[in-house]
């Protein structure tokens, strides 16, 4: 009897970190809920007009949120039109040579092609992409290639998982606030996936605080449709979140 209330003794502190993260992810869901209400993003938005911002953009960092802000932030383009701005930021990455600029634009480029089929095609781009990102130092740039990396492995949960985390440690000092929510919302599947539910509830956790500390809208609304499919109420979340 003696041994059974210790090991009791033992496992409360497990059960009341288990409860108190689920309390802390619905805290979050709330505030990130009350947020979003405040997200509109413009599907009208002059595009080509972006691009003209993009030749005139003084940093990598600024011409990077500047080509999702064309291709993705603003309502996601259909692959056609995303390559032919993709292209057209690619040849003006090496005109002006900025190698971690073309680095990102290249892992874009790769990802497309991979959901259409041509596999070998994009991990080759993706791995050239790699060593640009590398040769020109940028954590933005390494960062970004490595998520799109742990993209290209749908059927490979393990290595998706170890290009996510290495993403990670390059987003994070780049203060890619998309890329490092995305990144933690992408382990949070992947261990979902490999039934480790704990660890999910962890990459959950750290990618909704992110995003709700960092205001990144895009992020929110992913992680809490994810966690209104495991909630008993979805029918509420989602009117909250649609509204």
């Amino acid at each position: 009897m003696k041994k059974i209330l210790l090991v009791l003794m033992a496992l409360l502190p497990v059960y009341y970190s288990v409860a108190q993260a689920q309390k802390d992810i619905d805290s979050l869901v709330k505030v990130g809920l009350s947020q979003k209400s405040t997200f509109r993003y413009n599907a009208n938005i002059n595009r080509d007009s972006l691009v003209q911002c993009v030749y005139k953009a003084k940093t990598t960092a600024e011409r990077v949120d500047l080509a999702y802000q064309i291709t993705s932030f603003n309502g996601i383009l259909s692959q056609q039109k995303a390559l032919v701005y993709y292209e057209k930021l690619l040849a003006y990455s090496r005109r002006i040579d900025d190698k971690a600029y073309e680095a990102v634009i290249m892992s874009e480029i790769a990802y497309y092609i991979g959901i259409n089929g041509n596999t070998a095609g994009s991990l080759a781009m993706l791995q050239k992409a790699l060593a640009l990102a590398k040769e020109s130092g940028s954590n933005l740039a390494i960062g970004i290639v490595y998520s799109n990396l742990g993209v290209s492995y749908p059927k490979s949960p393990q290595i998706r998982k170890q290009y996510f985390q290495v993403a990670q440690k390059y987003c994070l000092p780049a203060k890619n606030h998309f890329f490092t929510a995305a990144n933690y919302g992408a382990l949070y599947d992947i261990y979902t996936e490999l039934n480790q539910k704990d660890s999910a509830k962890y990459y959950f956790y750290r990618g909704l605080k992110y995003s709700v500390d960092n205001h990144n809208d895009e992020v929110i609304s992913s992680l809490i449709l994810k966690y209104a499919k495991e909630n008993k109420n979805p029918v509420f979340i989602l009117r909250k979140l649609l509204n």
